[in-house]
Formats: C-alpha cells, structure tokens, sequence
C-alpha cells in the first residue's frame, strides 16, 4: 500500500545503499514478491524470479502470509526450503530475513525464525521494533500509523521496514571496517 513504487521498503532500501555506499557502481531493485502469497509459492519461483537475476543480497519476508497456511511444521519447512535455495546460491550473497506484521501483532516470526537461528541468518522484525519504538498507550493506533488495509504497510510502514534493513547493513558495513 505505498501510494508510490519509489516508497516500497525494497526500493527505499535501494536508495539508501546508493546513497550511503558511493563506492559502488549501481544498485539495482529486484522485487519478486507477489502479494498474498506464501512462502511455498516462494519456493516454486525462487530461481526464475530473484536468482536468475543475480542478485546481491537478499530479503526474505512471509511472516504475514504464511500466517493460517498450514501447521508449524509445514510452515518451517517451506521457509526452510527457500531459506535453502537463497544460502546455496552464491556463499557470498547475504539472506536477511524481515518479519512484518498484522495490526494485531499476528505473524508466524516464532515459527520462521527457528529457521533463521538454525542456519545462522539475520532476523529484523517489524512488529518487536514497533514495541521499542512506540510507548504501549500508542500501541493500538500503531495498525493505523504503519499499515495501511492491515496487513498492508502504508508510506511509514515502507520507511520503518527499509529503515530497520539499512540499519543492520550499515552496522554490519561499519564492523567490518573496524575489524
């Protein structure tokens, strides 16, 4: 629900990167989400739509939509499975995983993220950043300042997504340069 394709957390990501890493040469958006659907569907698409692309990073995020798909154990394994994909692509391509949110706090994050611990990959979620963001007498009005027709993230909820990735890259970026 971005009223704009430049405010979508993937393409203002894009931006900051080409704004703070002068160095490289370009940055290019690869957006292969198709809204509603789950990550099995990720599953199926994954070489076709994101890695014959070669992309350079990439952001993994079915919180939301896996959410009432299946049990757990069908939940994890299909995020396992594109988990999978993603890691055996190119050892050197970084996979984040990013865990938006329903209004009402609902996501499957607990369920997905035991597959993040198990192969080690960075987890940012939305919804726990909200917590530390906004004082509880706030946290009803959260679905109406971030997302827009919950679950859909409005302009700010774009900004806060893309705002938590740049962060981790920029910190990642920067201990690296000092160790």
């Amino acid at each position: 629900s971005a009223t704009d394709n430049s405010l979508r957390f993937s393409s203002l990501l894009c931006s900051y990167i080409k704004k703070s890493f002068n160095n490289l040469g370009s940055v290019n958006e690869i957006n292969a989400g198709i809204g509603g659907t789950g990550s099995r569907f990720g599953c199926s698409r994954l070489a076709d739509n994101l890695l014959k692309s070669n992309p350079d990073i990439i952001v993994v995020e079915y919180a939301v939509n896996d959410y009432g798909t299946g049990d757990s154990t069908y939940i994890r394994s299909c995020m396992e499975g594109l988990v999978r994909q993603c890691l055996t692509y190119k050892i050197d391509v970084p996979v984040l995983m990013l865990f938006m949110s329903k209004g009402n706090g609902e996501n499957v994050q607990a369920l997905q993220s035991d597959v993040g611990k198990y192969y080690k990959i960075p987890m940012i979620s939305f919804r726990d950043a909200l917590k530390y963001l906004m004082p509880a007498s706030e946290w009803e009005t959260y679905p109406n300042t971030y997302l827009e027709n919950d679950p859909h993230p409005n302009n700010n909820g774009h900004k806060l997504a893309a705002y938590l990735l740049f962060s981790y890259l920029k910190q990642v970026s920067n201990d690296s340069i000092r160790d």
